[in-house]
């Protein structure tokens, strides 16, 4: 049906588990993983960072940067 494997099994998991337990338990345990999969350093500084980025690019800041770099170090070969 062209649904990819992982999202198929995330189902079934979460449908085995709604059967055994219970439905809610079920959406307390997604909730949970979610929240602690998204929380981690890692996954919340690459947004920031390209947040930062665009930030930086519209108010002309990097180009100010690239500038002033030229200017110190632009007579350096290499």
């Amino acid at each position: 049906f062209g649904m990819p494997v992982g999202f198929a099994m995330a189902v079934v998991g979460f449908c085995g588990f709604a059967y055994v337990v219970s439905f809610s338990a079920a959406l307390n345990m997604i909730a949970a993983d979610l929240w602690s999969t998204f929380s981690k350093y890692g996954l919340t500084v690459i947004p920031l960072f390209i947040l930062m980025g665009y930030l930086a690019f519209n108010a002309g800041i990097a180009e100010r940067l690239y500038d002033a770099a030229y200017k110190w170090m632009g007579h350096w070969r290499g």
